[in-house]
């Protein structure tokens, strides 16, 4: 069940979503999407970001070129700082994505790649969300 303070924290990796979307230059090639994933247990968390030039195994389609690529969920789990390994079992990832305009992305559920890496590493629960223009912006929780 998604509770209030899910929505505190996912409200928060939006803003972080937001200031690192402002930071990137607008002249890197392909950039539509940023996604950001947060890791969070207590008072120890990892924050991880798509690399600048896609986001989703989708989008690589759209692209004139292949790249070796790493998604948020990726990037974070390989910041988590190994003293607390123990505890990555006892954590909750969020993922949120923004378009280059500033709106929320269709969905920023995990990949099912990202999907196995997440319930290897031992995380049980993730809340992302799907966006769409009759419900507007919907949080999901799944339990990996």
């Amino acid at each position: 069940m998604i509770k209030s303070s899910d929505i505190n924290r996912f409200n928060r990796l939006l803003k972080i979503t937001e200031n690192k979307f402002n930071d990137i230059e607008d002249n890197i090639i392909g950039r539509r999407y940023l996604v950001s994933a947060l890791i969070i247990y207590k008072n120890q968390f990892s924050i991880g970001f798509n690399d600048y030039n896609k986001t989703h195994p989708l989008t690589i389609r759209e692209e004139e070129y292949i790249q070796n690529t790493k998604h948020a969920e990726i990037d974070a789990i390989s910041k988590w700082n190994y003293k607390w390994i123990n505890n990555i079992s006892k954590s909750t990832m969020y993922v949120c994505g923004l378009t280059k305009n500033g709106n929320f992305s269709i969905s920023s559920k995990p990949c099912s790649s990202c999907l196995i890496r997440i319930k290897e590493i031992g995380i049980k629960r993730i809340i992302y969300f799907n966006y769409n223009e009759e419900n507007g912006l919907c949080f999901k929780e799944l339990n990996v």
